[in-house]
């Protein structure tokens, strides 16, 4: 039991060998696929379905194998077996098993009539198309641990695109202002490249990231950060190609409402609010107003459209 870390010795004992198990299973007659053998008519069981499967893809030795916690022993264990036995190599070099996923407290499952798809999550709580992306849901997981049962709401979803909202905008801030914090740079990388080798501590690695946009990078050491960290975490921290309406601080499902003419006069206001110029910023946001929007600076001074009969019934 090396991936497992256990031995079940005892509930084995009439075998000839208490860890072994069965390989060839017997075949109801009524089973579609089944083959005759000395055994008689079986068929493989799924350990060494999925060592076959991974052998001819990957071929005798790769770099990683992932599957659900439930599947560490026997399943996982026996192909390893199985696998090592048939090629004499090593099979998987390293083993991740994930915790399960919970929607409200409860195991997803069609029968418990809680499950949720990816069309789901685009579709939002109400199905109106107010939902969210992939960016948004990866960012949701990788507040917990891989090995930490997940627990999804619709208020938790919401809560982690918000926060991937201000991050983006701080990064993109940070990016506009001049170049500065290459020493902290240093630092930070070994930080978060400190998190991942942790047995990939993402919700650490994740701190490190909010760590650096308060820590007075800017410029090309934000991007660079930005670019570097996101090859990994694939939640879009940057991109030079973010929308005015993004740089704003509106969610990626929102942005789209807000017109090309506003967002720009927001992003307008931003800059010369950081400029300290606020004549200008103040005259921008009158205009912003007679368009039927409004702007709202939050905690962490990102400015967030919404229209201003939205801004009313809240």
């Amino acid at each position: 039991g090396e991936t497992a870390g256990r031995t079940d010795e005892t509930i084995h004992r009439h075998k000839k060998r208490p860890e072994d198990f069965t390989l060839w299973m017997p075949a109801e007659p009524e089973r579609e696929f089944q083959w005759e053998s000395r055994w008689g008519a079986g068929w493989p069981g799924w350990h060494i379905e999925c060592a076959a499967m991974a052998i001819r893809h990957l071929g005798p030795e790769f770099d990683l194998h992932v599957g659900g916690a439930d599947l560490r022993f026997p399943h996982h264990e026996n192909s390893r077996a199985v696998a090592m036995t048939a090629t004499g190599k090593r099979f998987a070099a390293h083993w991740l098993h994930a915790a399960h996923l919970l929607v409200e407290g409860r195991k997803m499952s069609k029968s418990a009539g809680n499950e949720h798809t990816l069309d789901d999550l685009e579709a939002g709580p109400t199905g109106g198309g107010k939902g969210f992306s992939a960016a948004e849901f990866r960012y949701y997981c990788l507040n917990l641990h891989y090995a930490t049962p997940m627990n999804f709401t619709w208020e938790g979803q919401e809560a982690a695109a918000r926060g991937r909202a201000r991050l983006r905008s701080a990064f993109r801030r940070a990016a506009l202002q001049a170049t500065s914090g290459e020493d902290a740079a240093a630092a930070l990388r070994a930080e978060y490249r400190g998190a991942i080798s942790d047995d990939l501590n993402m919700p650490r690695a994740l701190a490190v990231v909010h760590k650096a946009v308060r820590s007075g990078i800017g410029g090309d050491v934000a991007r660079a950060l930005a670019t570097e960290w996101d090859a990994v975490l694939g939640v879009g921290l940057f991109s030079e190609t973010d929308s005015d309406s993004e740089v704003a601080g509106v969610r990626e499902g929102e942005a789209e409402e807000i017109p090309v003419e506003v967002a720009s006069m927001a992003r307008e206001r931003e800059i010369r609010r950081r400029s300290r110029d606020y004549p200008a910023a103040d005259a921008l946001r009158e205009k912003i107003r007679g368009a039927g929007y409004d702007v709202a600076d939050g905690p962490e001074g990102i400015a967030i459209l919404r229209k201003l009969e939205e801004t009313r019934r809240r």
